[in-house]
């Protein structure tokens, strides 16, 4: 309930503008707790805790707060390394902190001001030097996780067991690279080499997992509704990079 109160006041209290601010004493109480609660399994109260965080970085970042991104990274670099952590709960770290920084990304990609233009093309590689590794292996876990199964996914709950919080992560993965391939370069042709090897990568990987989603689309009653959407959307996703490229960078 505190998050999601704090989560609620802050667009209203948070600014330094407001009637009656939070006091920057206060404030500097809350910044370094943030991304040191990251286990939350509920996922009502993991996405309003999310929201939470998003929202204070998209106000303090980059003025007051110009390391939140490269802090964000290192949680999630160490989280992802992490194997003495248990394996749903690692899940649970990994997908909330992804999550935040999708918020993050988003916001920051629609941004206008000159010193958040220069921000976000600042932090474009140092998210890509963290990401694009993690995606990749989580592409790679994931097809490790088909071949252990011989490729028999229809109605196979262990395989949507193994590969649904991979799946999530990837997403998560997308939905940040895509955007930040886009807009965080203002000459593509610069772009780091993670980040073209992201976007070569991705080709083949979009066909991938539209083969494995037309494959579960013949028996749609053996399939979790949830584990169908996330695979479509991943599709979609790639898909809205590559328009978005073309429209941006032709």
């Amino acid at each position: 309930m505190s998050a999601i109160t704090l989560k609620n006041g802050i667009d209203k209290y948070w600014k330094r503008s407001a009637l009656h601010p939070i006091k920057l004493a206060e404030k500097e109480l809350v910044r370094p707790r943030l991304l040191t609660v990251l286990d939350e399994d509920n996922p009502l109260v993991a996405l309003q805790y999310c929201l939470l965080v998003a929202k204070i970085a998209r106000w303090d970042f980059p003025r007051v707060w110009p390391g939140f991104a490269e802090e964000l990274l290192a949680h999630i670099r160490s989280i992802a390394s992490d194997q003495s952590l248990p394996i749903a709960r690692r899940n649970t770290m990994e997908h909330n902190a992804l999550y935040i920084l999708h918020l993050f990304v988003k916001t920051l990609s629609a941004r206008t001001l000159a010193v958040e233009r220069q921000a976000l093309r600042q932090t474009t590689p140092l998210v890509f030097a963290v990401l694009a590794p993690i995606y990749a292996e989580r592409i790679s876990q994931f097809h490790e996780v088909l071949v252990r199964n011989q490729n028999q996914i229809s109605g196979n709950a262990a395989f949507f067991e193994a590969s649904l919080p991979l799946l999530k992560s990837i997403r998560f993965c997308i939905k940040a690279l895509r955007r930040l391939w886009v807009f965080g370069y203002e000459k593509i042709e610069k772009a780091d080499s993670s980040a073209q090897a992201f976007y070569v990568a991705s080709i083949g990987h979009q066909s991938a997992f539209y083969d494995v989603y037309r494959t579960l689309a013949l028996d749609p009653g053996s399939v979790p509704d949830d584990y169908q959407q996330i695979l479509r959307k991943i599709v979609l996703l790639y898909g809205k990079m590559y328009l978005d490229f073309q429209k941006y960078h032709a």
